[in-house]
């Protein structure tokens, strides 16, 4: 504890404020996801969702004043098209819950392209995090303040949660495995990933964590393969091999380019 306290104490007033930001931006990019489902399905959520991959380089591009290279705008594309594929977007319409008419829909699409746009400034904006703290002081600054605002705009839910949990009613199924179910989507959701990210991005950069941020589809998809032996049709798997082929395509550049 007093190794951690030392880190925070070292942390400056405007790096706690990029912190602060980044948790904000990313509950808005899950929270404007979910609530983009209420409208949309999730097939078509999912692709405009990953409209981040050529958000953040256009992003990126426009911060450090550098032209994507035709090689990024390619890899962007494939990955885009591959996306298309592996959803099966064919035949997919509104969510079963959705409002009815065009208004409904156009709410669903505003909100995942503001998922979308959200997630890709919190890439560009993780690769400005400079500091001398460990990534989990900075993770834990960034979860803290994504907990805050999910329960500044969901009050009534976390009340009902911690209700169930303090003052459980007889016969209420389930508050187990609520508990268990929810801590391991709190850590594997937002606990793991802001910290892998804090470590790798300010490496790698924010356009390079767009483009690997793609990879996300394919291991969720190959995961629910094994764990929950879902079928994967052959066009799924044209759009998985497009999303990998994406990804490796910058690198392939790059190392040619090393070896000449």
């Amino acid at each position: 504890a007093h190794f951690y306290r030392n880190h925070y104490r070292k942390l400056t007033r405007k790096s706690v404020a990029l912190l602060v930001i980044l948790g904000i931006v990313s509950s808005g990019t899950t929270i404007f996801y979910y609530e983009a489902l209420q409208f949309v399905s999730s097939s078509i959520g999912i692709v405009l969702l990953f409209q981040f991959t050529w958000m953040v380089v256009v992003i990126d591009s426009v911060v450090t004043r550098v032209m994507p290279s035709m090689r990024q705008w390619l890899s962007v594309l494939l990955i885009l098209i591959g996306t298309i594929c592996a959803v099966k977007l064919q035949g997919q319409g509104a969510a079963s819950g959705a409002a009815p008419g065009l208004s409904g829909a156009t709410i669903g699409y505003l909100l995942g392209l503001l998922s979308a746009a959200t997630y890709a400034v919190y890439l560009v904006l993780l690769e400005r995090v400079h500091t001398d703290t460990p990534p989990v002081v900075n993770t834990s600054i960034m979860v803290l303040t994504s907990l805050v605002i999910a329960i500044a705009v969901f009050p009534a839910a976390f009340a009902e949660i911690f209700s169930m949990v303090v003052h459980p009613k007889p016969g209420m199924p389930g508050v187990i495995g609520l508990l268990t179910w929810t801590s391991l989507i709190a850590v594997f959701g937002q606990v793991i990933p802001p910290l892998l990210f804090n470590r790798g991005i300010p490496v790698i950069g924010g356009a390079a964590a767009g483009i690997l941020g793609a990879m996300e589809l394919p291991v969720g998809m190959i995961a629910s393969l094994f764990l929950v032996h879902e079928q994967i049709v052959l066009l799924q798997w044209l759009g998985i091999v497009l999303i990998l082929a994406g990804i490796l395509l910058p690198g392939l550049g790059r190392r040619r380019g090393t070896a000449s």
